[in-house]
């Protein structure tokens, strides 16, 4: 009897590890994390951060959308909304829709923008980061297409990809997934900083 449970303690010590990759990740799960990540998602939370440039911050608010915090302390907003579909054989697509109203447009009519990326997703990690930590979106094909511009829409698309987006994977669970980067660029009298960070919920 106390040999089973040995061996179901050690069992349980190499099956852990192997679940858990993100501080927040549950501490045990049975499924893996490809198998965890495929499925549709759509954001919940949205909050970049800049220290240069016109806008210092976005952050997503349910009732609200992208609320934008300009340099000057000023803000606005555009309603937004974000979906992410993962599939097991390494596609992804990702859809974006966002609301220009008639206060932000040039032509002085409120319009709708729709971009829907496709491409390929892949796990990375190592050289001192946990192995499958990290999230690479290989972009294949950008379609963007405007309410207000007819049955126009621009596609464009990269054969052979060979730059992506990498993201820490903060949480991966069976219903959320949290994504971030920050990035700094220094010279000699200061730093650029950026940062994001994506909570996503299962659907």
């Amino acid at each position: 009897m106390i040999r089973k449970i040995l061996i179901a303690i050690l069992l349980l010590g190499m099956i852990v590890p192997a679940c858990k990759k993100g501080d927040e990740d549950p501490f045990l799960s049975l499924r893996t994390r490809k198998n965890r990540l495929t499925g549709d998602w759509k954001v919940e939370q949205y909050e970049k951060y800049s220290n240069y440039g016109p806008i210092r911050s976005i952050r997503y608010v349910t009732d609200s959308g992208l609320v934008f915090l300009k340099e000057d302390s000023t803000s606005y907003y555009r309603p937004f909304s974000w979906s992410l579909s993962f599939k097991g054989d390494g596609a992804y697509t990702a859809e974006m829709r966002e609301e220009f109203p008639v206060d932000s447009s040039s032509t002085g009519n409120a319009y709708t923008v729709v971009t829907v990326e496709k491409g390929e997703w892949k796990f990375t990690g190592g050289n001192g980061v946990p192995n499958r930590s990290e999230l690479l979106f290989l972009n294949e094909e950008v379609s963007m297409e405007r309410s207000d511009q007819g049955s126009n829409i621009d596609i464009v698309s990269v054969s052979g990809p060979m730059k992506g987006e990498v993201f820490t994977i903060d949480r991966l669970s069976n219903k959320e997934l949290w994504l971030s980067y920050s990035t700094r660029t220094s010279y000699p009298f200061y730093a650029e900083t950026d940062s994001l960070v994506l909570h996503f919920v299962k659907q």
